[in-house]
This record gives structure tokens, sequence and C-alpha cells, in this order.
């Protein structure tokens, strides 16, 4: 019986600049891989479309996506953007 348990998305900017990711996995499933092997598809999929930069913004507590980010490719910035941290990278 399947079931989605998160979701991965990304906002490609019409006039160009870095796209923006964002995961999300429900709280049962975390743990266990779900959100990197996510977004790494889905960074895949933007470096065939030709994305360059992504970012991310993630909150200073949430450890886990700073961890998924991290294996992105993607750093910290010094940019706060409604609490939470900016995270940069190239695509792929």
């Amino acid at each position: 019986n399947a079931q989605p348990i998160g979701y991965v998305q990304a906002t490609i900017p019409i006039a160009g600049g870095p796209t923006e990711i964002a995961w999300v996995i429900g709280e049962p499933w975390q743990g266990h891989g779900y959100a990197t092997r996510a977004a790494q598809l889905l960074v895949e999929l933007l470096a065939r479309q030709g994305v360059t930069k992504l970012v991310a913004h993630i909150h200073p507590d949430n450890t886990a996506s700073q961890k998924i980010a991290q294996r992105l490719g993607l750093q910290p910035t010094n940019l706060i953007v409604e609490g939470e941290t900016r995270w940069e990278g190239p695509c792929g």
C-alpha cells in the first residue's frame, strides 16, 4: 500500500538566478535517508535541466536538514531570512 511520506520541491526563477530547493519528510520516516535520497534525485534532475546554483533556507536548530544540505554540497551563509539560514552551492 504505497503512500506519500514527504516531498521535495524546486522553485526555478524565470528571470534566472539560483533555484530554491526544499524537502519535507513525515516524522515517522525521518532518519532513514529518504530526504537525502529524494533531494539528491531532485538535484540530479535540476542539473540535467541546466540549473547551476542552488539555495535552501534551513532553521538553525534543524541539524538533520543541515546535514542533508551539506551532502548536497551547500554551505551556510551569513544571511538570515525569516529566522532561517540561507544555504548556497552549485547544482550537481
